[in-house]
């Protein structure tokens, strides 16, 4: 107990002398990084993590296009983390102001005698060993909430404040390199690299600073200067999940600058990597497209393919098929048949709004290159309903969506009054002709629709008891429609299929309320297949 007594004295002794960080001594240093390293930073640097670790598994990859080098980008998903981001600044402030210590070392004031070593530390800012750690937290917490501008002023900082630390401005400079690049501060984040370019950064210099530079070049095009700086990332990193996320990406700007042969080495080595079953389905699928026209590997592609429609496991992936199959015969000449397997991927992407809009905008373009511009329209149109701002090209697209729909509504004029002239020059009894023949037509279209509908019936009816006696629950079928979950979950996928995403609201069938085609809008079978 006595011994205990001693203990607890000998504690609140240090502690009270300790506390202070206006006289700097070897006692308050020491006792200053311990609880800064190991109190306050530790709980904001654990946040911090959690946050990373959340967008590393909120945030979705678009296959559709070259992946982005770094998760924090998407803005929806950077909201989703804002509470553990603003956590670890809070803790990095508090530790800032707890535990900095500005004031000179009290045994060296005395100048005379002092080592190169003393000098050093004796004209150093901060004493704090972890207050770099700290700014630099605070930093990064930033540019994961998209405050970038707040994240260049805290790098900024530290490369001032901490100038003689090489290894912590390096850091701080790799950070900064990335923060203006998202602000598209391009001949900023230029400068920033040439600094980093300095012999005396070499022994820190790892995949993370050829990572920043490699976003540097993609952000403005540049494939062929981020193809090279990509190499040497991949061969730098250690992380496995980061160097197959590198290599695809490197296997996608490869197939983006027509190098198809190592577009197509590099999609086989990132599936030999073992990655997650998405990223190791569309290697499979880019790989695919990089085959040569003429090659005997056309037939046996297409046919893997198909095989690969069959499969159960990739039912929500026929959309990325079907479009596969539709590049394939696009790059072989054949027309007709992409233009129908860029529809069959347009009608099967019923969660994968990019997917969809990726294959209407080809639709769109085939059409287009063909001067059919009424078609071209309705799938621009059509496009225009799923496209996001980020998707590449978004104003360009947008802008000749806009030309064309007008066009088209123009051109629909001519052709009804150009009818309606024709037939009212005709005679009564052709006249007369002419418009039976038109409710025949209909009368036949209607018929046909009709038994499309009852096969699909059918085929739903069969898919639903395969699929409640597959999982157990067919005890579930008896329940009235709106308590059977299923049968629920299969009725919103049904309506997806034939509709697409609908807000909940009045004129929900029309495709595009502000630029309409013509006053009734698209009919229901021009929605249903653009």
């Amino acid at each position: 107990m006595k011994y205990r007594s001693l203990i607890y004295i000998f504690w609140v002794v240090i502690v009270s002398t300790s506390c202070s960080t206006k006289k700097n001594t070897l006692v308050r240093r020491s006792y200053h990084n311990l609880t800064a390293h190991y109190n306050v930073f530790f709980n904001g640097n654990q946040s911090y993590k959690e946050g990373v670790l959340k967008v590393n598994e909120t945030f979705k990859d678009d296959y559709a296009h070259i992946l982005p080098l770094f998760t924090y980008i998407d803005e929806d998903v950077a909201k989703t983390v804002s509470s553990q981001m603003t956590r670890a600044i809070d803790k990095s402030v508090k530790c800032i102001n707890m535990h900095s210590i500005k004031s000179k070392p009290h045994n060296l004031k005395d100048k005379k005698g002092l080592t190169a070593k003393q000098k050093a530390f004796y004209n150093r800012n901060e004493f704090n060993n972890w207050m770099d750690d700290c700014y630099m937290l605070i930093g990064k917490a930033h540019i994961y909430q998209h405050e970038f501008r707040i994240a260049v002023e805290s790098f900024n900082f530290i490369t001032k404040e901490f100038e003689k630390r090489d290894k912590i401005v390096y850091k701080s400079m790799v950070w900064l390199i990335r923060a203006n690049n998202e602000l598209k501060d391009f001949k900023s984040a230029e400068e920033v690299i040439k600094k980093l370019e300095d012999k005396k950064y070499n022994r820190y210099r790892k995949s993370d600073f050829f990572a920043s530079t490699t976003d540097f070049h993609l952000k403005q095009k540049q494939y062929t200067a981020a193809i090279e700086d990509l190499k040497k990332a991949i061969n730098l990193e250690k992380k496995r999940s980061q160097k197959i996320r590198y290599r695809y990406i490197l296997a996608q700007l490869y197939q983006e600058t027509g190098q198809l042969s190592l577009a197509s080495d590099e999609y086989r080595k990132v599936i030999r990597m073992n990655p997650p079953y998405e990223m190791a389905f569309n290697a499979i699928i880019n790989r695919a497209t990089t085959f040569l026209v003429g090659s005997a590997k056309g037939e046996e592609i297409k046919k893997m393919l198909r095989e690969m429609l069959k499969d159960d496991k990739n039912i929500d992936f026929q959309d990325q098929i079907y479009y596969a199959l539709g590049k394939i015969a696009q790059k072989e000449g054949v027309l007709e048949e992409a233009l129908s397997n860029f529809k069959l991927s347009a009608s099967h992407s019923v969660s994968n709004d990019v997917q969809k809009t990726t294959s209407y905008l080809e639709l769109a373009s085939i059409y287009y290159g063909r001067r059919d511009y009424l078609n071209s329209g309705i799938y621009y149109d059509s496009a225009s309903l799923t496209i996001t701002p980020r998707y590449p090209d978004y104003e360009k697209i947008m802008d000749r969506t806009k030309v064309l729909v007008s066009l088209v509504k123009n051109l629909q004029t001519v052709v009804v009054e150009d009818s309606l002239q024709a037939l009212a020059r005709m005679s009564e009894t052709d006249r007369i002709k002419v418009v039976d023949n038109a409710i025949l037509a209909y009368q036949d279209d209607q018929r046909k629709q009709q038994l499309e509908e009852m096969q699909r019936v059918q085929d739903k009816g069969y898919f639903d008891y395969r699929f409640q006696q597959g999982n157990g629950q067919g005890a579930e079928a008896g329940k009235w429609y709106f308590y059977n979950t299923n049968t629920v979950n299969l009725g919103k996928k049904d309506f997806a299929n034939k509709w697409g995403k609908r807000k909940l609201e009045d004129n929900w069938r029309r495709a595009n309320k502000e630029s309409k085609m013509n006053d009734g809008d698209l009919s229901d079978n021009d929605e249903e297949e653009g």
